[in-house]
């Protein structure tokens, strides 16, 4: 799909409060049953249950508006940069879903079995010349996003050749190493903003609590994550990028 000109905007918040409540009726009609939580979710794909299935087309539609959301942020970026920049050309590199659960082929105990993959801020990384990628990065490998902080770089890898023993799978970001509510009492969003304006990188955030939940500080040294993650092979390397300008919904 290419969205051409978007306008609605009230249509779309109606879209995206529809797959919420499909979610919510969908989950609490599979977990009301007595399962412990390390089964829950795999008991809530199950095929053979209305519940679970209703459950599973859930999540699918919340991946399907996961990716028009940021096909229209996307787009609206473009415009700004045509208005600011003409004649400006911001090609997409991959487009990286990290709260999703699909049916794959997987080895599991020496067998080929179809499974549920959930994968929670984890993507994909398919080595070079699975069918699953596009075709152009056949050679290279899916591409994988672990994306820093608003003062941290950010990372490019690729899914490595050579069997992934987490299911063709690597982290999505560095993680936290405090809630949002921990980070919004150790700091301020303005001091937040000030501090990483003085170094050069330019934040737009629609609040000051939004800016204080997302400090530096308040994630995992991503260096170290990005090493860890290419040392255990499941992806490697590629590419380091530095902030520059970092918006905040």
């Amino acid at each position: 799909m290419i969205i051409e000109k978007f306008e609605d905007i009230e249509a779309w918040k109606e879209a995206r409060k529809m797959v919420n409540r499909i979610y919510k009726v969908c989950s609490v009609n599979v977990f009301k049953r007595d399962f412990s939580l390390a089964d829950q979710m795999k008991r809530a794909a199950g095929p053979l249950c209305q519940d679970r299935s209703r459950f599973y087309g859930a999540i699918v539609c919340g991946i399907n508006c996961a990716l028009a959301n940021r096909q229209v942020l996307t787009h609206l970026v473009r415009e700004c940069f045509e208005e600011i920049f003409p004649g400006s050309n911001l090609p997409l590199l991959y487009d990286v879903s990290h709260n999703t659960c699909k049916i794959e082929p997987h080895e599991l105990d020496g067998k080929r079995l179809k499974l549920y993959v959930h994968r929670k801020g984890a993507t994909r990384a398919y080595l070079p010349g699975s069918p699953e990628i596009p075709l152009k990065y056949q050679d290279v490998g899916q591409p994988v996003i672990i994306g820093g902080t608003m003062g941290t770089s950010s990372y490019i890898l690729a899914g490595n050749s050579g069997k992934n023993s987490a299911f063709y799978s690597a982290c999505h970001g560095a993680g936290r190493s405090m809630s949002r509510r921990q980070a919004t009492k150790r700091w301020k969003g303005t001091d937040i903003i000030k501090t990483l304006a003085s170094r050069g990188i330019i934040i737009m955030a629609a609040s000051k609590k939004g800016a204080a939940e997302k400090a530096p500080l308040a994630y995992k040294d991503v260096d170290e994550v990005v090493l860890a993650t290419h040392e255990a092979g499941l992806a490697r390397r590629v590419v380091e990028l530095k902030p520059m300008a970092c918006i905040k919904g």
